[in-house]
């Protein structure tokens, strides 16, 4: 549990790039990427805006 809330710490906020676009690894990707290499998964992960699920679907493929 530490470790998730730790990463919930940093995963504040999306930093986004001059233009609005995000820059090349999100907090989002950061979060499953530390859960796929600890074998956490399942997981859902929500996103309340459609360009942002796209997006996150892109960098994670």
């Amino acid at each position: 549990m530490a470790t998730l809330r730790d990463v919930g710490d940093a995963a504040k906020g999306d930093k986004r790039g001059r233009r609005g676009g995000f820059k090349a690894e999100t907090n989002v990707f950061k979060i499953v990427k530390m859960i796929m290499e600890r074998n956490l998964a399942p997981v859902i992960v929500f996103s309340f805006s459609k360009k942002d699920c796209e997006s996150y679907a892109c960098a994670i493929a």
